[in-house]
């Protein structure tokens, strides 16, 4: 699992992870890329958030024609489906990496899916990062048609997440 994957940077950090799945959160997915996905968002948390934070994994499962309006207040990437909401039929898992980390600045959000991109290229390769992270979670999300959001603000964390459609 995502947890199981980051457990010994986390612990050295002395940062929590915790999970808030509600229960029948079940996707139409491919459970390995999800899961890489999953990895590569918890992993992102765990980095930037400064020791001794908190990294909370959530899925919940929502109605699209009823949760338009608040999937839509996300900041969405690129690509995928052409909005939220376009299967207004049945439901789709939420699936969200929150953390209590340093936050990302708003004129920077809208590139952190591009492939390479580092908001601060100075601290990410001190910490080995290669800029693909995001971008192979923006590509495996979009190979399930779904799009992958994050919603940011300095000093206040993050939350990166994408939907599923639901089994």
């Amino acid at each position: 699992t995502a947890r199981e994957a980051v457990s010994q940077s986390a612990a050295e950090k002395r940062i929590r992870i915790g999970a808030d799945i509600e229960p029948e959160c079940t996707a139409a997915c491919d459970r390995r890329l999800v899961e890489q996905a999953l990895i590569n968002l918890v992993d992102n948390a765990v980095k930037y958030t400064p020791e001794g934070g908190s990294v909370t994994v959530r899925a919940v499962r929502v109605s699209r024609n009823e949760s338009v309006l608040d999937l839509a207040r996300r900041q969405w990437s690129a690509g995928g489906v052409e909005h939220v909401g376009d299967d207004d039929q049945g439901d789709a898992i939420l699936l969200e990496v929150v953390d209590s980390g340093i936050g990302i600045p708003s004129n920077e959000v809208g590139r952190v899916f591009e492939r390479f991109y580092r908001v601060d290229k100075g601290r990410s390769r001190a910490m080995g990062g290669t800029g693909l992270g995001l971008s192979i979670v923006r590509h495996i999300v979009e190979m399930h048609g779904e799009r992958v959001f994050v919603d940011s603000e300095i000093g206040s964390g993050s939350s990166f997440g994408f939907t599923l459609t639901a089994a």
